[in-house]
């Protein structure tokens, strides 16, 4: 019992200096460390080729971002392409596996939970956060997976809300958690980020884990990254026919 104390009155007195932390302190020393704030302007579209695993089952996936805030996924598994996308109206998705084959446009609550800028680590919600209308907090520390974490609940101007984990020993974003308000799905994915390698300046994860007790744990590694490729905004659009 008293080797239990001590133990935990020497974390207490580790934990401080991390404690009297502000919240702006961490989130410049994040856009520092990633180089992100500085860098990101000289990216306008993104094109990532990964490579993958859920449930046990081997995935290609293909992700093409656009500022301000255009995103497409196609995921290809067991010979069937999935793909979700949304641009600046609205958003649509294939779900071949439910017999979707033909494009269906997103009810409101799905364009509202795959367009929220709070999922998208190429759209860094920790950046410009205030302009961009978001509120930022410190909650504390917090342990994620095997690390304590500074933890950063951000609350976007809709009232959809996420936790950002930081590093605290290199300010890199260790996993995030997005709250999913309205839907009813009750479970928040954490996403886990890791192997970070520099893409114009920027510190990006490469590998990508969600939480072993997901409805669909995976992982995924990011093989090709291609930079300030054309992409038209019709590319994101839903499809005619």
């Amino acid at each position: 019992m008293f080797n239990k104390k001590i133990i935990l009155l020497i974390a207490f007195f580790f934990a401080l200096p991390a404690l009297s932390q502000t919240t702006d302190e961490i989130v410049g020393k994040t856009l520092k460390s990633t180089g992100y704030s500085e860098n990101i302007k000289k990216i306008s579209t993104m094109a990532i080729t990964c490579k993958g695993k859920m449930n046990g089952l081997d995935f290609t996936l293909s992700l093409w971002y656009k500022k301000p805030h255009f995103a497409k996924t196609e995921m290809q598994i067991n010979n069937q392409k999935t793909i979700t996308c949304y641009n600046d109206i609205d958003g649509w998705y294939t779900a071949p596996f439910k017999g979707k084959f033909k494009p269906v446009k997103m009810t409101q609550e799905q364009f509202d939970i795959e367009s929220s800028p709070l999922n998208e680590f190429f759209f860094l919600p920790l950046h410009e956060y205030k302009k961009r209308g978001f509120n930022v907090d410190f909650t504390g520390l917090e342990k994620i997976g095997r690390k304590l974490c500074y933890a950063l609940k951000i609350v976007s101007a809709k009232g959809d809300s996420a936790y950002w984990y930081i590093d605290p020993e290199n300010h890199l974003p260790y996993a995030s958690k997005v709250i999913r308000r309205k839907s009813s799905d009750s479970k928040n994915v954490i996403v886990f980020y890791g192997e970070y390698k520099p893409v114009m300046g920027i510190l990006f994860p490469h590998l990508y884990l969600t939480s072993p007790d997901s409805k669909q744990p995976l992982n995924y590694k990011w093989e090709k990254v291609d930079l300030n490729i054309p992409l038209k905004d019709d590319f994101f659009r839903i499809p005619s026919n």
